[in-house]
């Protein structure tokens, strides 16, 4: 081969690569991409169980801190395209059963680029769950593509971290101060708000 025929090689093999570099770039961007997010949180709207927090505060008392939690999904689309959710379920170890959660979330939905998607499921859905262990959360889109987030479980250790930290933390006792204010001031049957325990870390990436 002359130079001319080495140089045409090149050019050739250069192309190639960029034409095949540009057409991964182009499905890598046109991929789903879901950050899936689980928090677990208080839910004191009733005088019962803003008593029944109370005396998991100060008791530091995993199960009755636990009868008091309900969960919270946030489904995000950080990527370029609309994606298709089409189920939403939960599992934990050693369970003999799952969750399914698709109806609550009402899947199948679109959910566009930049947009969330939040669930609060009933309790009548989440019968059985039991918070004190971990929870794994799972979301599939019409293509296949699955995401998952985990929460761990809310046992003694976690039940004895957040009592010390509300009662102790200077920050934390402002904010007792205002939920016993809440608590006095409102009249059976008011909503008094949701306090969030924790967020646990995500991983946008599909399985």
């Amino acid at each position: 081969m002359n130079v001319g025929d080495w140089v045409a090689l090149y050019g050739a093999l250069v192309a190639t690569a960029v034409a095949s570099w540009q057409g991964v770039t182009y499905w890598q961007s046109r991929r789903p991409k879901l950050v899936v997010s689980t928090n677990t949180i208080f839910s004191l709207d009733s005088d019962d169980r803003m008593a029944r927090f109370f005396e998991a505060l100060e008791s530091r008392n995993a199960d009755l801190y636990v009868g008091l939690l309900s969960l919270r999904l946030k489904i995000a689309n950080v990527g370029s395209v609309r994606v298709q959710l089409s189920d939403l379920a939960l599992r934990q170890p050693n369970a003999d059963r799952g969750w399914n959660l698709s109806h609550a979330a009402g899947f199948p939905r679109w959910i566009d680029p930049e947009e969330s998607v939040v669930v609060d499921p009933p309790a009548s859905d989440l019968a059985g769950l039991n918070l004190a262990v971990p929870v794994y959360v799972g979301v599939a889109t019409s293509t296949g593509s699955k995401f998952f987030d985990e929460v761990r479980g809310f046992d003694e250790a976690s039940a004895r971290s957040f009592s010390a930290a509300i009662l102790q933390d200077g920050q934390g006792e402002r904010m007792l101060r205002g939920l016993q204010a809440i608590h006095r001031d409102s009249m059976p049957g008011v909503s008094y708000g949701e306090l969030e325990v924790e967020e646990s870390p995500k991983d946008p990436g599909p399985s």
